[in-house]
């Protein structure tokens, strides 16, 4: 039996309006727009770059990728919008072949500048200098920034006028953290020498919480799938306000959901709910729910007891521990639940961040996690449409399941 992830276009459109309304009201004066560069990374969050890039190409202005392999995917899909290798290239060829393909580059590393000249590329490359205002991750330091500047502004394979500036908040879903005011000091400092270049600075978090670091571009990624980038139960006021605050506008992107598959009633009191280690004891006449997801699907396993999923439009609790391929369920509050019930495990109704709280992990996690990458056990669908996962009894000996628009 397999699970199913639901894909929506509509929630994905949603979340980009959100955004946008986001930078408009930051700025209702400006005539200067805010250009979006969609982060479809990690094969989007696991949502699949290539239908969420073909959705977004006429909505944003460009997109973010790591690899050059999955850049050369879109190019080959008629994906029009500049595409930015995020992390930049990992050797000279592919320097030349983001030029051939015109894909901009994020120079972050003295390595990229040597590469750069040692011989002219094919075509003119459209290049982005990274510096490191405190993440302290990728980038050049504030200090050596400037001298990679001119060799970038200085060779004749650059596009000299159109280099771009960047760096990355280390602590924007805190935005209390004193780190936040060391890295926007340090790059508003560098960037005074530079009025010319276009920067960005702003990831999901940071759209929303530090509109004055707008600038010329953001890259929002979380929120585009309707994740909250803010976490729950935060220690600072202003990430609770904010994560409240866009609880109730960002909507799921993915649903990931399955059937009940058996309903058990237990027949005396003491006895094993069904899991390993004889942990949940039932009560006499409970019902308890069988649903063919485990960890091998992707679903986590540190899930503890109190943790829902929905069957009917009612949460249902989970009784622990998660299997590899099954997990219980309390049926009390659903009476009316039948085999065959669709279960949400997370999405529509039931916010992923929920769970990932619940087992000490992140949605980001999650999505990856579960998300388009050929898993077996799991059938991907993404339309304009609600799709069912419905149960073929046709064959005797094989029992298949099938994707039916629900129209």
């Amino acid at each position: 039996m397999k699970a199913l992830c639901t894909y929506s276009k509509k929630n994905l459109l949603h979340n980009l309006n959100v955004i946008k309304a986001e930078l408009k009201n930051a700025h209702p004066a400006d005539t200067h727009k805010v250009k979006i560069m969609a982060i479809i990374k990690s094969n989007a969050y696991g949502h699949g770059c290539i239908p969420v890039s073909k959705i977004l190409d006429k909505e944003v202005d460009a997109f973010g990728i790591i690899l050059i392999e999955d850049a050369l995917k879109l190019r080959a899909e008629g994906i029009s919008k500049p595409i930015v290798l995020l992390e930049g290239v990992f050797n000279r060829r592919e320097l030349e072949i983001a030029a051939e393909y015109g894909f901009h580059v994020v120079f972050h590393d003295d390595d990229h500048i040597d590469w750069l000249y040692e011989n002219p590329l094919p075509r003119k490359l459209h290049a982005w200098l990274k510096i490191d205002t405190g993440m302290g991750r990728l980038g050049f330091s504030p200090e050596n920034a400037d001298e990679a500047m001119r060799k970038l502004k200085n060779n004749s394979s650059i596009y000299e006028r159109s280099i771009r500036i960047m760096s990355h908040f280390a602590c924007a879903d805190n935005p209390e953290h004193s780190l936040n005011n060391v890295q926007i000091k340090e790059f508003r400092k560098f960037i005074k020498k530079y009025d010319d270049c276009e920067k960005c600075f702003c990831n999901s978090a940071a759209i929303f919480a530090f509109p004055k670091m707008h600038y010329d571009w953001v890259r929002p990624g979380i929120a585009l799938y309707g994740g909250n980038p803010f976490p729950v139960n935060s220690t600072s006021p202003l990430a609770s306000a904010l994560e409240n605050k866009l609880k109730s506008k960002l909507k799921p992107v993915m649903t990931f959901k399955t059937k009940l598959y058996k309903i058990k009633e237990k027949t005396t009191d003491g006895q094993n709910a069904g899991g390993y280690g004889a942990g949940s004891l039932c009560s006499k006449g409970m019902r308890v729910g069988i649903v063919p997801v485990g960890y091998s699907h992707g679903y986590p396993r540190s899930t503890q007891n109190g943790r829902v999923v929905r069957i009917n439009n009612t949460n249902c609790r989970m009784i622990s521990p998660v299997m590899m391929d099954m997990m219980l369920v309390d049926l009390s509050d659903c009476p009316d639940a039948q085999v065959d019930n669709d279960i949400i495990l997370w999405g529509d109704g039931l916010p992923i961040e929920d769970v990932a709280g619940d087992s000490g992990r992140i949605s980001y996690d999650l999505l990856c996690g579960v998300g388009v990458d050929h898993h077996s056990k799991i059938v991907y669908s993404w339309d304009d449409t609600r799709s069912k996962l419905t149960r073929n009894r046709s064959q005797a000996t094989k029992e298949t399941y099938l994707i039916k628009p629900d129209i």
